[in-house]
Order: structure tokens, then sequence, then C-alpha cells
């Protein structure tokens, strides 16, 4: 009788025991060897699961009709410079904000927002001339045929959330001129 052979196929610390039959013996004996069998391929199988179940997670929420509109509009007076570069997605919008005024004066900054019909509500978070410290404040914009007009009024924080009082919001501001896709690059 031939002694009993263990196997070890171990290749990670977690290993499963199991029997299993070798019908390979000249005499057509069952010989019980107890081999070591990991369980890496049960734990990749669990791994493969995973990521195809994330893959198409992923794959559904990107799906669906999303309008992408890249505008930009610039508000010339002679003496200030606004340009707005605005990114339209659904009912989101989002872009950044450059004002340039004589002197070398540079304020820049980001906005973002919802869109409610025709008015664009939100905040614009920008570093003042010579500040150090980014600040944020009520932005808002009114479209008025292909152009924009920014809103003015007495804007507030709170919880750290940017708004205009409803009754002061006016839009008697800047208008914003849109620029052709091929003046843009």
């Amino acid at each position: 009788m031939t002694p009993i052979n263990y196997q070890s196929l171990a290749l990670g610390n977690e290993a499963k025991k199991v029997n299993l039959y070798d019908l390979s013996t000249s005499t057509g004996q069952i010989i019980d060897k107890k081999v070591t069998i990991n369980s890496t391929l049960y734990n990749m199988s669990r791994y493969t699961s995973l990521i195809i179940f994330m893959s198409f997670f992923n794959i559904g929420c990107h799906q669906g009709d999303n309008k992408n509109q890249n505008e930009t509009y610039i508000h010339n007076n002679g003496r200030d410079t606004i340009t707005v570069v605005l990114n339209l997605v659904n009912e989101v919008f989002q872009g950044s904000y450059k004002k340039n005024s004589p002197g070398g004066v540079v304020v820049t900054g980001d906005i973002s927002g919802n869109v409610k019909g025709d008015t664009l509500l939100g905040s614009l978070y920008y570093t003042p001339y010579r500040g150090r410290n980014k600040q944020r404040k009520a932005f808002a914009l009114l479209k008025q045929n292909n152009d924009y007009i920014i809103g003015n009024g007495s804007g507030y924080i709170y919880m750290g959330i940017p708004y205009f009082a409803p009754e002061t919001l006016t839009f008697n501001g800047q208008i914003l001129k849109g620029v052709e896709s091929d003046q843009t690059k």
C-alpha cells in the first residue's frame, strides 16, 4: 500500500481541505488523498463579480441625455472687461469668471449653481484683487436672447450658502455678449 501524500496548493493565507479520489492507480482502488485547495479561486470570483457589478453601475449612472453646452460671454465697456465661461449641463451650470479693470486689477473666480428657467442662480467663489483668501458671494444671470445680464442685489450668506434677498434682485447690470466658438480658440 502506498503512503498518502498530502499536497499543498495553497497560494494565500486561507485554505480549504477537500477530499479527492485518485482513480489512476493500476489496481483500480480508490485512494483517499487530502489536498489543500486555496480559496483564492473563490475570492477571485467574488472580486470579479464585484468589478463587473461596479462596471454596470458606473455605465448606468452615465447614460442618458446630458445637454452639455460650453459658452463664452464677454462684457466690455471701454474700461472694464468681464469674461464668463459657462458649462451648462441639464439644470446645473459651472464655469469661470474674470474681471479686468484699469491699473492691472484682476478678479478671478469660479461660478456654479442651478438653472431655473431663463435664470442662473448660484455663487461666485473668487479671489479679490490683492486678496489672499477666497470669498464667496451670490451670483445671478438672466438669459435674454443670446446674451446674459448680470444680476445685482443685496447678497447674504446663510450657513455658507450665498443668496440674494428676493425683493432686491434686479437685472439692470452689465450685459454679457456671446462669443462665437471660432473666436474662443
